[in-house]
């Protein structure tokens, strides 16, 4: 569940119904089924997703369990996707993007990329928050919490009201946080290993990942910073993740002109929907399924197939056209109907 939306207390969240019908009716499907609806219903489109942390286990304490996936877990759906796209025409068959720069997850790019040469793995990262040794607002909301300080609620506390740029890179409690191991970020020296292989692309994820909290002059002081500095450290930006990444909420029209003007850059968003492969070009706004960490690997794989059979569109977030209008929606039934005739293709 995105860190921002959750339901209120004591009602049963949509995502919590949606992770329940999913992991029971994939749990019953074989894979060899699975893998033959994945790629009946994504063939001739492109397949991004957007990750976080990557653990063995998980820590009790963690305030956004949904965001770290297990290695297993990981493990087995990255090789049956590969399985499922095995004749997907445009490479790469999958794109899978690491958000934030966690070192688990840098660590488990190094040692899969080389494993699987047709998967693109793209890592962006917070350069201001690297250089200057911080860490995140969520992990330092968990890191109150188990201390007993008096916090404000979760949002409020990740997307303050107050927010201020500058004053951001002088938090102490993100210091603190980044200097805590189960915290940890990858380091300069471990990006710019990890770059090194040919399927792997660093990009930019700004410095304080408060663009949407922020006033726009700062958001946008936030965006020549974080590139400039970006390329100090790594070359030159070609890609580039919104925080927290959904259109009209977490980032405007505003934000994506300004970056367009900065660099040739494609961008992604965390809509879960496929994309074409023409459409990925300098200065596209393209699609990334959030990927769940509570799922099982086979929830995920019939997500996936779910959204794609769904929804047989141009993602609304592109504004790649003149007149930056979003394209239209094509809703081919509801969720029910469309899993049951897309199962039956594959039968």
């Amino acid at each position: 569940m995105n860190r921002l939306n959750r339901p209120p207390p004591g009602r049963l969240s949509r995502s919590t119904l949606r992770s329940e019908v999913l992991t029971r009716v994939a749990a019953a499907m074989p894979w060899p089924v699975l893998r033959r609806l994945v790629a009946a219903t994504t063939r001739g489109k492109s397949l991004a997703f957007c990750l976080h942390r990557v653990g063995r286990e998980r820590r009790p304490s963690e305030a956004e369990p949904a965001l770290t996936v297990l290695e297993a877990v990981l493990d087995e759906f990255v090789q049956q996707m590969c399985e499922a796209r095995r004749e997907h025409g445009t490479a790469p068959c999958l794109t899978l993007a690491f958000d934030d720069g966690y070192a688990d997850a840098v660590e488990y790019v190094a040692t899969r990329a080389p494993r699987y040469p047709h998967v693109e793995w793209l890592l962006f990262v917070c350069p201001g928050k690297i250089h200057h040794g911080l860490g995140f607002r969520w992990d330092a909301y968990e890191a109150h919490i188990e201390q007993g300080r008096n916090v404000p609620s979760m949002r409020s506390f990740i997307q303050p009201p107050d927010a201020d740029y500058h004053a951001e890179h002088q938090r102490e409690d993100l210091a603190e946080v980044a200097r805590q191991g189960r915290f940890a970020l990858a380091t300069h020296e471990q990006l710019l290993e990890v770059a090194e292989l040919d399927n792997v692309t660093l990009g930019n994820h700004s410095n304080s990942h408060l663009i949407s909290a922020l006033p726009m002059h700062q958001a946008l002081r936030d965006l020549d910073e974080s590139t400039e500095m970006f390329e100090e450290m790594f070359g030159p930006c070609g890609q580039f993740a919104f925080p927290f990444g959904i259109p009209e909420l977490h980032f405007q029209r505003e934000h994506v002109e300004h970056l367009r003007r900065l660099r040739p850059l494609v961008m992604w968003t965390t809509e879960s929907y496929p994309y074409r492969a023409e459409q990925r070009r300098a200065g596209a706004v393209l699609p990334r399924f959030v990927f769940n960490g509570l799922w099982s690997a086979k929830a995920m794989a019939l997500w996936v197939a779910l959204r794609a059979r769904r929804l047989d569109r141009v993602n609304r977030a592109t504004w790649v056209d003149s007149a930056g209008s979003p394209a239209a929606l094509a809703v081919a039934g509801s969720n029910l109907i469309s899993l049951l005739e897309a199962i039956a293709v594959c039968l």
